[in-house]
């Protein structure tokens, strides 16, 4: 039997991390090999959708994983396939509290 450990943190207060669930790198990369955790996965985005929460999937790093997240309907992704990490400098038209 296996056990999986799943947390639900809140990592920056306010009203738009408020409707926003984010899934760890860990279970986007797992997915990809083991069925367990893309059941998960798809449980975790139709539990989120169901409290009427946007997805994100971070750490996507391929194509592959970005295609199965679609299909499984996650909203968005963040990841090396998309960007490297940039400063916050990046982004002037953004307010930082």
């Amino acid at each position: 039997m296996r056990a999986v450990s799943v947390r639900a943190i809140d990592p920056e207060p306010g009203p738009a991390s408020a409707h926003v669930l984010k899934i760890d790198r860990s279970f986007v990369k797992k997915m990809m090999t083991e069925i367990h955790y893309m059941t998960l996965v798809n449980n975790i985005i139709q539990l989120a959708h169901g409290l009427d929460l946007k997805v994100v999937a971070e750490g996507v790093e391929t194509k592959e994983e970005a295609q199965l997240l679609k299909l499984l309907r996650c909203e968005h992704a963040q990841g090396y396939l998309y960007s490297k990490p940039v400063n916050a400098e990046a982004f002037p038209f953004t307010q930082w509290h």
